[in-house]
């Protein structure tokens, strides 16, 4: 593969990540969630939100679940999370 289809094939992934990541934050738009960034972790959307009753929903239903995320002297902080098409979704659930 020469260097020039190595740049475009990686071109191309980034793309798509970022259609998948436009289609979920008009999802989170139209539910009225607040989307604070994205990022792309190895190619893969990362969409931060500001916490949300949808959280709230989808950790009743088993489609979210809590990762700990670091410690202090009197606690840990956790984030919340959930996949939506092809795109992880974060919130804290340490500082809402």
């Amino acid at each position: 593969m020469s260097v020039h289809n190595k740049e475009a094939s990686t071109n191309n992934h980034l793309i798509a990540a970022m259609t998948q990541a436009e289609a979920v934050i008009r999802y989170l738009t139209i539910r009225g969630v607040s989307v604070k960034s994205v990022i792309l972790h190895n190619c893969k959307p990362v969409i931060r939100i500001e916490h949300h009753q949808l959280c709230e929903q989808l950790l009743k239903q088993g489609k979210a679940y809590y990762v700990i995320v670091g410690k202090n002297a009197r606690s840990g902080f956790k984030q919340g999370a959930f996949m939506k098409g092809g795109c992880k979704v974060i919130w804290s659930a340490s500082l809402h």
